[in-house]
Protein backbone atom coordinates (compact mmCIF):
# COMPACT_ATOMS: atom_id res chain seq x y z
CA UNK A 1 0.00 0.00 0.00
CA UNK A 2 1.43 3.50 -0.90
CA UNK A 3 2.20 6.28 1.34
CA UNK A 4 -0.31 8.61 -1.24
CA UNK A 5 -3.12 5.45 -0.85
CA UNK A 6 -2.88 5.61 3.01
CA UNK A 7 -3.68 9.27 2.85
CA UNK A 8 -6.17 9.37 0.62
CA UNK A 9 -7.95 6.56 2.45
CA UNK A 10 -7.52 8.67 6.13
CA UNK A 11 -9.20 11.42 4.14
CA UNK A 12 -12.03 9.28 3.12
CA UNK A 13 -12.33 7.76 6.64
CA UNK A 14 -12.35 11.07 8.24
CA UNK A 15 -14.91 12.60 5.93
CA UNK A 16 -17.07 9.32 6.87
CA UNK A 17 -16.31 9.41 10.60
CA UNK A 18 -17.86 13.61 10.20
CA UNK A 19 -20.40 12.70 7.58
CA UNK A 20 -22.51 10.05 10.01
CA UNK A 21 -22.47 12.32 12.86
CA UNK A 22 -24.39 15.37 10.84
CA UNK A 23 -27.66 15.95 11.17
CA UNK A 24 -28.59 15.88 7.74
CA UNK A 25 -27.69 12.24 7.14
CA UNK A 26 -30.04 10.10 4.55
CA UNK A 27 -29.98 7.34 3.65
CA UNK A 28 -28.22 7.46 0.56
CA UNK A 29 -25.31 8.50 2.43
CA UNK A 30 -25.36 5.19 4.22
CA UNK A 31 -25.69 3.32 1.23
CA UNK A 32 -22.56 4.44 0.54
CA UNK A 33 -20.43 4.06 3.72
CA UNK A 34 -21.43 0.67 3.07
CA UNK A 35 -20.16 0.29 -0.45
CA UNK A 36 -17.02 2.12 0.98
CA UNK A 37 -16.38 -0.01 3.85
CA UNK A 38 -16.77 -3.55 1.41
CA UNK A 39 -15.03 -1.90 -0.97
CA UNK A 40 -11.47 -3.12 0.84
CA UNK A 41 -10.88 -3.95 4.47
CA UNK A 42 -8.00 -1.57 4.83
CA UNK A 43 -11.21 1.11 4.96
CA UNK A 44 -12.75 -0.79 8.07
CA UNK A 45 -9.18 -0.34 10.08
CA UNK A 46 -8.77 3.05 9.12
CA UNK A 47 -12.76 4.21 9.53
CA UNK A 48 -12.29 1.97 13.25
CA UNK A 49 -8.97 4.16 13.89
CA UNK A 50 -11.48 6.99 14.18
CA UNK A 51 -13.87 5.26 15.77
CA UNK A 52 -11.74 4.52 18.42
CA UNK A 53 -10.36 7.29 19.04
CA UNK A 54 -13.84 9.02 20.40
CA UNK A 55 -15.16 5.71 21.42
CA UNK A 56 -17.58 5.68 19.11
CA UNK A 57 -18.22 1.54 18.08
CA UNK A 58 -21.46 1.62 19.03
CA UNK A 59 -22.85 2.53 16.23
CA UNK A 60 -20.92 1.04 13.42
CA UNK A 61 -20.73 -2.49 15.35
CA UNK A 62 -24.40 -1.80 15.23
CA UNK A 63 -25.00 -1.14 11.66
CA UNK A 64 -26.28 -3.96 9.03
CA UNK A 65 -22.90 -4.63 7.16
CA UNK A 66 -20.84 -5.05 10.50
CA UNK A 67 -23.24 -7.20 11.59
CA UNK A 68 -23.61 -9.10 8.73
CA UNK A 69 -19.41 -9.23 8.69
CA UNK A 70 -19.18 -10.29 11.95
CA UNK A 71 -22.13 -13.20 11.24
CA UNK A 72 -20.28 -14.21 8.06
CA UNK A 73 -16.36 -14.47 9.99
CA UNK A 74 -17.85 -16.79 13.03
CA UNK A 75 -19.57 -19.27 9.68
CA UNK A 76 -16.36 -19.77 7.99
CA UNK A 77 -14.61 -20.34 11.44
CA UNK A 78 -17.17 -22.97 12.01
CA UNK A 79 -16.60 -24.55 8.99
CA UNK A 80 -13.70 -27.46 8.19
CA UNK A 81 -10.49 -25.45 7.04
CA UNK A 82 -9.94 -25.12 3.05
CA UNK A 83 -7.00 -24.14 0.96
CA UNK A 84 -8.47 -20.49 0.69
CA UNK A 85 -11.84 -18.84 0.75
CA UNK A 86 -14.59 -18.95 -2.35
CA UNK A 87 -14.12 -15.59 -3.68
CA UNK A 88 -17.42 -14.58 -2.45
CA UNK A 89 -16.60 -14.79 0.84
CA UNK A 90 -13.50 -13.45 0.88
CA UNK A 91 -13.86 -9.88 0.62
CA UNK A 92 -16.45 -10.01 4.22
CA UNK A 93 -13.95 -12.48 6.16
CA UNK A 94 -11.33 -10.47 5.09
CA UNK A 95 -13.62 -7.15 6.74
CA UNK A 96 -14.27 -8.94 9.69
CA UNK A 97 -10.50 -9.67 10.77
CA UNK A 98 -9.79 -5.93 9.79
CA UNK A 99 -12.04 -5.18 12.74
CA UNK A 100 -10.49 -7.27 15.02
CA UNK A 101 -7.12 -6.24 14.17
CA UNK A 102 -7.67 -2.31 14.72
CA UNK A 103 -9.26 -3.18 17.61
CA UNK A 104 -6.55 -5.47 19.37
CA UNK A 105 -3.85 -3.11 17.97
CA UNK A 106 -5.31 -0.10 19.57
CA UNK A 107 -4.70 -2.19 22.82
CA UNK A 108 -1.40 -3.61 22.23
CA UNK A 109 -0.30 -0.55 22.20
CA UNK A 110 -1.18 0.72 25.53
CA UNK A 111 -0.86 -2.52 27.29
CA UNK A 112 2.82 -3.41 28.57
CA UNK A 113 3.94 -6.46 30.20
CA UNK A 114 2.99 -8.00 33.64
CA UNK A 115 5.70 -7.33 35.94
CA UNK A 116 7.38 -9.08 38.69
CA UNK A 117 5.95 -9.33 41.54
CA UNK A 118 7.86 -7.99 44.95
CA UNK A 119 10.03 -10.19 46.37
CA UNK A 120 8.73 -10.79 50.42
CA UNK A 121 9.63 -8.60 52.35
CA UNK A 122 12.68 -10.06 54.64
CA UNK A 123 14.55 -10.50 51.31
CA UNK A 124 13.40 -6.77 50.26
CA UNK A 125 15.00 -5.73 53.28
CA UNK A 126 17.98 -6.88 52.04
CA UNK A 127 18.09 -6.07 48.52
CA UNK A 128 16.46 -2.75 49.23
CA UNK A 129 13.76 -1.71 47.11
CA UNK A 130 12.29 -2.73 44.35
CA UNK A 131 11.73 -0.48 41.18
CA UNK A 132 9.19 -0.65 38.44
CA UNK A 133 9.00 1.28 35.30
CA UNK A 134 6.99 2.04 32.56
CA UNK A 135 8.01 4.01 28.79
CA UNK A 136 5.86 6.37 27.83
CA UNK A 137 3.10 4.58 26.21
CA UNK A 138 3.42 1.66 28.26
CA UNK A 139 0.75 0.42 31.02
CA UNK A 140 2.21 -2.36 33.20
CA UNK A 141 0.63 -4.33 35.89
CA UNK A 142 2.15 -5.23 39.40
CA UNK A 143 1.22 -7.85 41.61
CA UNK A 144 2.92 -7.16 45.33
CA UNK A 145 3.76 -9.79 47.76
CA UNK A 146 1.40 -9.41 50.01
CA UNK A 147 -1.25 -9.39 47.16
CA UNK A 148 -2.00 -5.78 46.64
CA UNK A 149 -1.56 -4.80 42.60
CA UNK A 150 -0.72 -1.60 41.44
CA UNK A 151 -1.02 -0.76 38.06
CA UNK A 152 1.53 1.72 36.32
CA UNK A 153 0.23 4.41 33.69
CA UNK A 154 2.48 5.94 30.86
CA UNK A 155 6.08 6.85 31.68
CA UNK A 156 5.99 6.05 35.08
CA UNK A 157 8.07 5.28 38.42
CA UNK A 158 7.60 3.43 41.35
CA UNK A 159 9.57 2.21 44.13
CA UNK A 160 8.81 -0.97 46.44
CA UNK A 161 10.17 -1.13 49.79
CA UNK A 162 8.42 -3.56 52.30
CA UNK A 163 9.60 -3.92 55.59
CA UNK A 164 8.48 -5.62 59.15
CA UNK A 165 5.67 -3.74 60.14
CA UNK A 166 5.21 -1.16 57.49
CA UNK A 167 4.72 -1.52 53.88
CA UNK A 168 6.50 1.70 51.90
CA UNK A 169 5.99 2.66 48.22
CA UNK A 170 7.32 5.88 46.37
CA UNK A 171 5.52 7.11 43.12
CA UNK A 172 8.57 9.53 41.63
CA UNK A 173 6.89 10.17 38.51
CA UNK A 174 3.41 9.63 36.36
CA UNK A 175 0.30 7.94 37.62
CA UNK A 176 -0.53 4.93 39.62
CA UNK A 177 -3.86 3.05 40.36
CA UNK A 178 -3.39 1.20 43.90
CA UNK A 179 -5.37 -1.99 44.88
CA UNK A 180 -4.44 -2.46 48.51
CA UNK A 181 -4.86 -5.76 50.35
CA UNK A 182 -6.55 -5.50 53.73
CA UNK A 183 -3.55 -5.66 56.80
CA UNK A 184 -3.83 -3.87 59.93
CA UNK A 185 -0.97 -4.66 61.30
CA UNK A 186 1.43 -3.17 57.92
CA UNK A 187 -0.13 0.14 56.73
CA UNK A 188 0.23 0.77 53.24
CA UNK A 189 2.17 3.84 52.29
CA UNK A 190 2.54 5.67 49.28
CA UNK A 191 4.61 9.06 48.81
CA UNK A 192 3.67 11.21 46.30
CA UNK A 193 5.03 14.48 45.76
CA UNK A 194 5.10 16.34 49.40
CA UNK A 195 2.22 13.87 50.58
CA UNK A 196 2.12 10.76 51.91
CA UNK A 197 -0.96 8.18 51.58
CA UNK A 198 -1.73 5.68 53.75
CA UNK A 199 -4.52 3.03 53.39
CA UNK A 200 -5.33 -0.60 55.10
CA UNK A 201 -7.28 -1.90 52.36
CA UNK A 202 -8.92 0.46 49.70
CA UNK A 203 -8.73 1.28 46.16
CA UNK A 204 -7.05 4.72 45.31
CA UNK A 205 -5.45 6.49 42.23
CA UNK A 206 -2.61 9.20 42.49
CA UNK A 207 -1.25 10.89 39.53
CA UNK A 208 1.81 13.70 40.42
CA UNK A 209 2.55 15.95 38.04
CA UNK A 210 5.39 18.35 37.46
CA UNK A 211 3.10 21.54 40.01
CA UNK A 212 0.83 19.21 41.39
CA UNK A 213 -0.35 15.82 42.42
CA UNK A 214 -3.81 14.48 42.45
CA UNK A 215 -5.27 11.61 44.64
CA UNK A 216 -8.37 10.12 43.59
CA UNK A 217 -10.37 7.30 45.93
CA UNK A 218 -11.96 4.80 44.50
CA UNK A 219 -13.46 2.85 47.52
CA UNK A 220 -12.39 2.68 51.65
CA UNK A 221 -11.14 5.05 53.42
CA UNK A 222 -7.59 7.05 53.22
CA UNK A 223 -5.47 9.86 54.69
CA UNK A 224 -3.30 12.32 53.03
CA UNK A 225 -0.51 13.77 54.62
CA UNK A 226 1.68 17.25 53.88
CA UNK A 227 5.21 16.35 54.59
CA UNK A 228 9.19 17.07 53.25
CA UNK A 229 8.93 21.06 53.33
CA UNK A 230 12.52 22.37 53.33
CA UNK A 231 13.90 25.76 54.17
CA UNK A 232 13.06 27.26 50.68
CA UNK A 233 9.47 25.58 50.68
CA UNK A 234 8.60 24.88 54.12
CA UNK A 235 4.93 23.24 54.30
CA UNK A 236 2.55 23.84 57.13
CA UNK A 237 1.41 20.08 58.09
CA UNK A 238 -1.79 19.53 56.83
CA UNK A 239 -3.76 16.20 57.34
CA UNK A 240 -7.44 15.17 55.22
CA UNK A 241 -8.94 11.80 55.24
CA UNK A 242 -10.88 11.24 52.08
CA UNK A 243 -14.31 8.88 51.41
CA UNK A 244 -14.95 6.93 47.89
CA UNK A 245 -15.70 9.40 45.52
CA UNK A 246 -13.11 12.44 46.13
CA UNK A 247 -10.17 13.85 44.99
CA UNK A 248 -7.50 15.76 46.75
CA UNK A 249 -5.47 18.25 44.68
CA UNK A 250 -2.07 18.95 46.06
CA UNK A 251 -0.08 22.31 45.73
CA UNK A 252 3.18 23.23 47.07
CA UNK A 253 2.49 26.41 49.27
CA UNK A 254 -1.39 26.08 48.95
CA UNK A 255 -3.92 24.26 51.26
CA UNK A 256 -5.37 21.25 50.13
CA UNK A 257 -8.34 21.33 47.84
CA UNK A 258 -11.08 18.22 48.17
CA UNK A 259 -13.77 18.09 45.41
CA UNK A 260 -16.33 15.66 44.00
CA UNK A 261 -14.75 13.49 41.60
CA UNK A 262 -15.33 12.04 38.02
CA UNK A 263 -14.24 8.28 39.21
CA UNK A 264 -15.03 6.54 35.50
CA UNK A 265 -12.65 9.87 33.64
CA UNK A 266 -9.95 9.42 36.47
CA UNK A 267 -9.37 5.56 35.65
CA UNK A 268 -9.98 5.39 32.47
CA UNK A 269 -7.15 4.83 31.65
CA UNK A 270 -6.00 1.67 33.00
CA UNK A 271 -8.66 0.24 30.35
CA UNK A 272 -6.99 2.13 27.21
CA UNK A 273 -8.99 5.17 27.27
CA UNK A 274 -8.34 8.94 28.07
CA UNK A 275 -11.82 10.33 28.94
CA UNK A 276 -12.29 14.28 28.07
CA UNK A 277 -15.55 16.37 28.99
CA UNK A 278 -15.84 19.97 28.10
CA UNK A 279 -11.71 20.38 28.94
CA UNK A 280 -9.41 23.14 27.52
CA UNK A 281 -7.23 22.09 24.65
CA UNK A 282 -4.07 23.19 26.45
CA UNK A 283 -5.16 20.72 29.31
CA UNK A 284 -5.87 18.00 26.53
CA UNK A 285 -3.25 18.43 24.82
CA UNK A 286 -1.00 18.02 28.51
CA UNK A 287 -2.79 14.60 29.01
CA UNK A 288 -2.13 13.30 25.25
CA UNK A 289 1.75 14.26 25.18
CA UNK A 290 1.70 11.87 28.42
CA UNK A 291 1.35 8.79 25.60
CA UNK A 292 3.24 9.54 22.76
CA UNK A 293 7.00 10.44 22.07
CA UNK A 294 5.87 13.00 19.18
CA UNK A 295 4.19 15.76 21.15
CA UNK A 296 1.61 17.81 19.95
CA UNK A 297 2.26 21.76 20.53
CA UNK A 298 -0.18 24.91 20.21
CA UNK A 299 1.18 27.32 17.17
CA UNK A 300 -1.88 29.75 17.61
CA UNK A 301 -2.32 31.16 21.73
CA UNK A 302 -6.53 31.21 20.92
CA UNK A 303 -6.60 27.56 21.03
CA UNK A 304 -5.59 26.95 24.39
CA UNK A 305 -9.05 27.23 25.38
CA UNK A 306 -11.10 25.35 22.65
CA UNK A 307 -13.27 22.71 24.66
CA UNK A 308 -12.85 19.59 23.89
CA UNK A 309 -14.95 16.30 24.56
CA UNK A 310 -14.13 13.10 23.52
CA UNK A 311 -12.71 9.20 24.16
CA UNK A 312 -9.19 9.02 22.99
CA UNK A 313 -7.47 5.35 22.63
CA UNK A 314 -3.78 6.42 23.32
CA UNK A 315 -0.95 5.38 21.15
CA UNK A 316 -0.83 7.68 18.16
CA UNK A 317 -0.62 11.22 18.79
CA UNK A 318 -0.90 11.55 14.78
CA UNK A 319 -4.56 10.00 14.81
CA UNK A 320 -5.72 12.00 17.42
CA UNK A 321 -4.69 15.18 15.45
CA UNK A 322 -6.30 13.72 12.43
CA UNK A 323 -9.75 13.39 14.35
CA UNK A 324 -9.15 16.57 15.92
CA UNK A 325 -9.23 18.25 12.27
CA UNK A 326 -12.02 16.62 11.53
CA UNK A 327 -14.16 18.28 14.51
CA UNK A 328 -12.55 21.48 15.60
CA UNK A 329 -11.40 24.33 13.56
CA UNK A 330 -7.70 23.56 13.59
CA UNK A 331 -5.16 22.18 11.56
CA UNK A 332 -1.63 20.47 11.83
CA UNK A 333 1.70 20.32 10.59
CA UNK A 334 4.24 18.12 11.17
CA UNK A 335 7.70 20.22 12.55
CA UNK A 336 10.07 17.63 11.17
CA UNK A 337 12.92 19.76 12.99
CA UNK A 338 11.49 19.30 16.26
CA UNK A 339 9.32 16.14 15.59
CA UNK A 340 6.16 18.07 17.29
CA UNK A 341 3.14 18.47 15.55
CA UNK A 342 1.63 21.98 15.43
CA UNK A 343 -1.69 23.08 16.03
CA UNK A 344 -3.00 26.71 14.18
CA UNK A 345 -6.93 28.12 13.65
CA UNK A 346 -8.34 26.67 10.28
Amino acid sequence: MTAEYETAMDKEAAFWFARLRSDDLGEEDRARFSRWLAADPAHVSAYADYQGLWSDFDEVAASAPILEMRREALRQAERPHRPRLRPRFAPMAAIAAGIAVALGGVWMLSQGPTLAPALPSAEASRQGPATYLTEVGERSSITLADGSVVQLNTNSLLEVNYVEGRRDLKLLRGQALFEVAHDRSRPFVVQAGDQTITALGTAFDVHVEPHETKVTLIEGQIEVKRVNGTALFPVTPEARKLTAGEQLVAVRERPFLVRVADVEETVSWREGRVVFADEPLAEVLEEINRYSTRKVVLGDSDLAALRVSGVFRPGSADRFVAALEVGFPVKAELDARRDVVVLTAR
